[in-house]
């Protein structure tokens, strides 16, 4: 097959109904297509707001996730799932790129008359498939691996990172800004922080982040939390100081788009919201404990720099001060140093 970038009149659809952080991933093939194709995008309910935001997106399908479907017992999954290859077969699509392994997604863009699909070599997927890429590898860095998906298709373009349409975002940015403007004013600069991860193991003790709020917030930085409600309320449990995303915002992914645009400086562990932080632009520090810093690192156009231990035990809040003073010198220096506190030599 050619390369799609000369075929200004291809339709592709590229399907991910992973998590918000795989999404968010995914922008990156939107962003290498964006000059030479139309790009839809399929992605479930709870994501498609991200999706909205990526680079050159005509048409989101926000459809429920495609999970085994019985239709002896699960009549609903079937009846979504019916609904969708109508939609799909009527909108006639020329290429279905499919960045996860869930083969009834394959099976989903074959039934909808797709006549191009391509995604990883997956056993259950593949017989799906008209092109197939490698595996990746768990240590290569994701948005390179994906952009083996545009190899099996012959396409040339390349994105170098994921991101977020820079207009959609300011125009979130600015929303943000009126219901900022009405509650607390912005005053001093806006760090945003996430506390949370997929799993419990992975993440730092609350009171090593509340503590580091505190030192933030002593050297004249506002700190705003991210997370949903129920993660901010351990938060706010525990006495967190700083503002909090879902009283500054109505808690959507618009809303909290809007407000990582107005920070300065992001910390959190990995997570969909770090990748969103990072695709928005904003320099980073991400927290591994231990994750795969290798793999999904933040890959946005802002940059930033990986904090990253064996465990959670091993990062108390003097390594998690020393790594923010490294990856935001300027902005930890504007008004005063953070107290960090010289390392201990041990005795001889």
């Amino acid at each position: 097959m050619s390369g799609l970038g000369g075929l200004s009149s291809c339709r592709v659809l590229l399907v991910c109904q992973d998590n918000l952080g795989d999404l968010v991933f995914a922008s990156a093939i939107a962003n290498a297509l964006r000059a030479g194709a139309t790009v839809d995008v399929l992605a479930r309910p709870d994501t498609a707001t991200v999706a909205r935001f990526m680079p050159g997106t005509n048409q989101v399908h926000a459809v429920p996730a495609v999970l085994a479907i019985n239709p002896l017992v699960r009549r609903g999954r079937l009846r979504a799932f019916l609904a969708a290859r109508r939609v799909l077969k009527a909108t006639g699509y020329d290429v279905a790129i499919l960045v996860g392994k869930n083969w009834r997604l394959g099976w989903l863009a074959k039934l909808a008359g797709i006549p191009v699909r391509v995604g990883y070599a997956y056993p259950k997927l593949k017989r799906f498939l008209t092109h197939v890429a490698p595996l990746p590898s768990r240590q290569q860095p994701v948005v390179p691996a994906l952009m083996t998906l545009l190899d099996a298709l012959g396409e040339t373009e390349r994105s170098a990172h994921y991101v977020l349409d820079p207009a959609k975002v300011q125009a979130a940015r600015e929303q943000a800004a009126i219901d900022v403007a009405q509650l607390h004013g912005k005053t001093r600069p806006w760090v945003g922080l996430h506390a949370f991860a997929g799993s419990p193991t992975r993440c730092l003790p609350l009171e090593v982040w509340r503590s580091f709020a505190q030192v933030l917030s002593d050297a004249g930085k506002q700190v705003v939390w991210f997370g949903v409600s129920k993660e901010l309320q351990r938060l706010r449990d525990v006495n967190a100081p700083g503002l909090y995303g879902d009283v500054l915002g109505d808690g959507s992914l618009d809303s909290t788009i809007g407000l990582l645009a107005h920070c300065e400086a992001y910390a959190g562990h990995d997570s969909g919201v770090l990748h969103i932080a990072s695709a928005c632009g904003l320099r980073t520090l991400g927290v591994f404990a231990p994750g795969e810093p290798a793999r999904t690192f933040a890959q946005g156009p802002g940059g930033g720099e990986t904090l990253h231990r064996v465990s959670p035990a091993e990062i108390d809040l003097q390594t998690l001060v020393r790594a923010f003073s490294d990856c935001f010198p300027a902005l930890t220096l504007a008004d005063q140093p953070f107290p960090v506190s010289p390392p201990t030599t041990p005795p001889l």
